[in-house]
């Protein structure tokens, strides 16, 4: 997580082998990423960016880029990237368009999910992949993201939806190309004025969370809903009690 230029995509370039010329170490299950051939790299990881290039095609050979797949295993990713209402809609053998111009947003982020699901990809990077979607459609995406099993998941984002966030099992955020802090989601959120320095949008309730700590009330901004948060900072600027 960071702001325009704090380095995300850098570091997924760096996990996908793209620069070789780094110092330290980069492993996957103790094998520097290095020493590991492309071919083998590319076998286990997968990254879904903003912009999915897209055949015009049919939704199927779209989904294996033109190889052949047991029936079961294209059916399989098609239901876990939640591909199913529109093969349903429009069928398996429904032309994209040029470049995918007949597909929304989020269905082309869909089908580079179904690819990664069907090479059965041990490791997601996904750079900004929502970046350029509606909150609806990016929500829904995320949503199919995060529910993945069986998989390692890296997502790199510089927005702070907290529904979304505290799902995961760790944040890093980045500022000027280094890491600022690290911790789950809890951890990192009670740090609002860093992230605020990190040049992220914080939302409301970590906002009021801020205020609240400044008037000495320390509190997890994940066990209060908005509302509450404000009644109490309400009764605190009245000079009475907290709810």
């Amino acid at each position: 997580m960071g702001a325009s230029g704090s380095g995300k995509s850098t570091l997924l370039n760096l996990l996908m082998a793209s620069h070789g010329n780094y110092s330290g170490k980069i492993c996957y299950d103790g094998h520097e990423v290095k020493k590991i051939s492309s071919e083998s790299l590319y076998d286990i990881v997968s990254m879904i960016q903003q912009n999915v290039f897209v055949f015009n095609a049919s939704i199927r050979n779209n989904i294996t880029m033109f190889r052949e797949f047991p029936t079961a295993e294209v059916d399989r990713a098609i239901e876990l990237s939640g591909l199913s209402t529109l093969i349903a809609e429009r069928g398996e053998d429904y032309l994209c368009g040029e470049n995918g111009s007949g597909l929304s947003g989020g269905e082309k982020q869909r089908i580079s999910i179904a690819r990664s699901l069907l090479k059965h990809a041990s490791v997601l990077l996904a750079d900004e992949a929502t970046a350029a979607l509606d909150a609806q459609t990016a929500h829904q995406v995320t949503d199919d993201i995060l529910s993945l099993t069986g998989v390692t998941r890296i997502v790199v984002t510089h927005t702070l939806e907290q529904a979304a966030l505290r799902r995961y099992d760790g944040i890093l955020v980045l500022k000027n190309a280094h890491v600022l802090m690290q911790g789950t989601p809890a951890e990192v959120f009670a740090r609002g004025e860093e992230l605020l320095s990190a040049g992220l949008d914080v939302p409301q309730i970590t906002r009021i969370a801020m205020e609240l700590k400044r008037r000495g009330v320390d509190i997890d901004p994940a066990v209060y809903t908005v509302e509450a948060l404000e009644r109490q900072l309400l009764a605190l600027r009245k000079g009475g009690a907290g709810c």
